[in-house]
Formats: C-alpha cells, sequence, structure tokens
C-alpha cells in the first residue's frame, strides 16, 4: 500500500506531463486556428505575499511582509530542452500596505529533468524605479500546472533581501486541448 505522501508527489508529476504535453501543441494549434490560446493572462492568489528584509543566516531588526495582488502574462515562446519557455509580460503586482508596485517582465521555464523543474527570473521596476532580477533559481514544481506557485528574490533570501511568494492562476480557464491526435502522413 502507497502512502498518501508518495500519491501526491506522483499525481504532481502526472499533471505537469500533461500539461507540458498540451502546452507543446500550442504553437501548432495557433498556426491551425484563428484564435491562439497563448498569450494567457495569469491572476496572483489571495496567499500571495512580498516580503522585504533580514533572511537566515543576518539578523536584522526590520523585516515587513503583506499581501500582494495583481497579474501578468504567459507567452509561449519555445523550447531550451528540457524546458518549456514562456514570456512574462505585463507584470503589474502590487504591495498596497506598503505603497509599493512592481512593473515589468521576464521569463518562465517548466520542464523535466529527472524532477520536474521550473524558474522565474523577472526583472522587476519598483515604483518606477530601473529595474533589478529576481530569481527563483531552479525550483521544484509543487501545484500542478496551470497553476504557478514559486518565490523569487533579488538575493536567493540571503540576508537583507525583497521578496516574492507567488501563487498564480490563470485569469480565465486555459483552452488547452483535451487529447493530441499524432497522425504520420505517409
Amino acid at each position: 500500500m502507497h502512502s498518501s505522501s508518495s500519491a501526491r508527489p506522483a499525481s504532481i508529476v502526472i499533471l505537469t506531463l500533461a500539461f507540458i504535453l498540451a502546452v507543446s501543441v500550442l504553437p501548432v494549434c495557433a498556426q491551425l486556428s484563428s484564435t491562439s490560446p497563448s498569450p494567457m493572462p495569469f491572476v496572483l492568489l489571495p496567499d500571495s505575499r512580498y516580503e522585504e528584509g533580514c533572511f537566515a543566516p543576518c539578523e536584522c531588526p526590520v523585516f515587513f511582509t503583506d499581501g500582494v495582488t495583481g497579474r501578468f502574462t504567459l507567452t509561449f515562446s519555445g523550447f531550451q530542452p528540457p524546458f518549456i519557455v514562456f514570456d512574462v509580460q505585463d507584470i503589474n503586482w502590487s504591495v498596497p500596505v506598503l505603497g509599493k508596485t512592481f512593473t515589468g517582465t521576464g521569463q518562465y521555464m517548466i520542464g523535466w529533468t529527472g524532477t520536474a523543474q521550473q524558474q522565474l527570473q523577472a526583472d522587476l521596476s519598483e515604483n518606477g524605479a530601473p529595474p533589478v532580477r529576481f530569481d527563483s533559481g531552479l525550483a521544484p514544481v509543487t501545484s500542478p500546472l496551470p497553476l504557478i506557485d514559486i518565490a523569487i528574490s533579488m538575493n536567493g533570501f540571503y540576508c537583507y533581501d525583497k521578496g516574492f511568494f507567488l501563487k498564480a492562476t490563470p485569469a480565465d480557464r486555459p483552452n488547452l486541448p483535451r487529447t493530441v491526435n499524432f497522425t504520420i502522413a505517409p
């Protein structure tokens, strides 16, 4: 009998592989239909948050945390095996209590290298200042796609840093194919 903890990762792997397969046919579907399923608008879920201050191993007295609201758009960009690459556009994230707005663009990659992995890099402008790179590094996929659950920061969450713990979902249900038929032409 399998424990529920080992069944959960298996379901994430299966859902991730199904999404990767569906997304890999998006460019073909876009060429065959007049309405492309890409770009896909995403919204941040209520449990997304922003943190600024000291992270381990430093001990600074300043630390702020608050909820984040906002949106962004994913647009299929291509493949960098073993990853599917998306351009992240129209980032507009707000931290209302702290009076901060972050805007920018970036890149999101998801793929399979023994385990499902993802990476988000975003060049973010805080209240109109010059953009700064936020990066997740390669991180495990923890939520079945199309949900995105990832943390990004300026300095790898080391000492004084600014970071986002993002949970996002498509604004609309994505119009992904339910089945994929492969035929070989003679």
